[in-house]
């Protein structure tokens, strides 16, 4: 059974709750949405990895022990899967031996949260996971943006304004901005030093 009831807009972080307690699942439902998040709800770990790839949920909280599939197979499987490998996974169970939660984390989950729930915990963690997966692809997208401009600047070698041995020039470009593309271009480590000087030049590299 697959469903989703929320009163909120699409743009507030999705929940996927798997659990195959229904009254479970109500007492979640019930918790998150007070908080603002779209829920989807799974009674099931195979429903789970059916539609996860679809939804692309911020986060899930798996439950261990549940028929056919339990939580730690459910989390194997996802994490096979490159549209789900990076969803926050918070294993919520009754199950608080030290030996379940090691294990828990040992496969890779973000959290591992014992029942009864806490609801001050529960927002407190789905909170701090959400924003550090925010965080995380701010920080992948920055990293594009930096990789992109060092190519550009790796490009601008071959039109760099002034040969370092002769000095002479190499592009009509005002003289008050050679110092400063140099000084950018060489920012960029991977340059090779002799970009910066005329082919065949014979006069030796300033150090």
């Amino acid at each position: 059974m697959n469903q989703s009831r929320s009163s909120t807009t699409a743009q507030e972080p999705l929940i996927l709750v798997v659990d195959d307690a229904p009254d479970n699942l109500k007492l979640l439902e019930r918790l998150l949405e007070k908080q603002g998040y779209r829920i989807q709800i799974c009674q099931s770990g195979r429903e789970a990895i059916q539609i996860v790839p679809r939804l692309r949920p911020e986060l899930i909280l798996l439950d261990i022990v549940m028929p056919e599939m339990d939580g730690y197979e459910v989390y194997r499987q996802l994490r096979l899967n490159p549209r789900a490998k990076d969803i926050p996974i918070i294993f919520l169970s009754a199950m608080d031996k030290t030996e379940d939660i090691v294990r828990g984390f040992q496969l890779g989950a973000s959290d591992y949260i014992t029942k009864p729930v806490n609801p001050a915990e529960l927002y407190a963690r789905i909170f701090n996971h959400i924003e550090l997966k925010r965080l995380k692809k701010e920080l992948n997208e920055a990293a594009v943006r930096i990789e992109a401009l060092i190519e550009r600047l790796t490009a601008a070698e071959i039109v760099f304004p002034a040969c370092d041995g002769c000095e002479k020039s190499r592009a009509l470009v005002a003289p008050s901005w050679v110092e400063t593309i140099r000084s950018m271009l060489m920012a960029c480590k991977s340059l090779n030093p002799e970009a910066f000087r005329c082919p065949g030049c014979s006069k030796p590299t300033q150090v």
